[in-house]
């Protein structure tokens, strides 16, 4: 799991004197030839990757779910905060990403704004922006001669994306596949988001 989500009271390593302020730190996870990362079990993300302005993360216990939802966070048991996510940038050549479990996405990566993140609650899962002032930045993921399978038979996406950029962003989710990469995606109760199969 790659966490670069901002937690409550931090601004790029700082303390703030609002615990719901601040920006969500850029991320960048580029894997080469050879590496794997193979998982098994309801709700064992293969990657995992979170810029959050505002406050949030992960919360709940994934493997616990039973339905998928989005979006996210107007439940509020998390307060919307102040703070623009940063950008999400994945990159794999010549590797293998699989997950076998329910709720499982091979990717999941996320940018918003506003507070939120990625919530397992009352075995709902949820994911979003909390609402607050702030937007997402951009997340893109390449892949050149790598494999994304997720074979889960529930809420099970091979590649899941959540972003709150805002209306006039350009190409604020971008997906690039070579004809080599194969991208492979189990059935998907999740509703929301942007999500590939294949």
């Amino acid at each position: 799991t790659l966490g670069g989500q901002l937690l409550g009271g931090l601004d790029n390593g700082s303390a703030g004197a609002n615990s719901n302020v601040g920006k969500g730190g850029d991320i960048t996870l580029n894997l080469n030839a050879k590496s794997s990362i193979s998982t098994a079990g309801d709700g064992a993300y293969g990657i995992l990757a979170q810029s959050i302005g505002g406050g949030g993360g992960l919360s709940g216990d994934v493997s616990s779910v039973a339905q998928g939802s989005s979006p996210l966070l107007t439940n509020g048991v998390i307060v919307g905060g102040n703070g623009d996510g940063g950008n999400v940038t994945i990159g794999l050549a010549g590797t293998s990403i699989t997950t076998s479990g329910n709720y499982a996405p091979a990717i999941f990566a996320q940018s918003v704004g506003g507070g939120g993140g990625l919530m397992a609650l009352d075995k709902v899962l949820e994911f979003g922006s909390a609402g607050g002032s702030g937007v997402g930045g951009t997340v893109a993921i390449t892949l050149t001669g790598s494999t994304v399978k997720a074979t889960g038979t529930d809420g099970a996406p091979a590649i899941l994306v959540s972003s709150n950029a805002s209306a006039g962003a350009s190409q604020a989710v971008r997906i690039t596949i070579d004809q080599t990469s194969l991208v492979q995606g189990g059935a998907s109760a999740l509703a929301g988001g942007s999500t590939m199969s294949g």
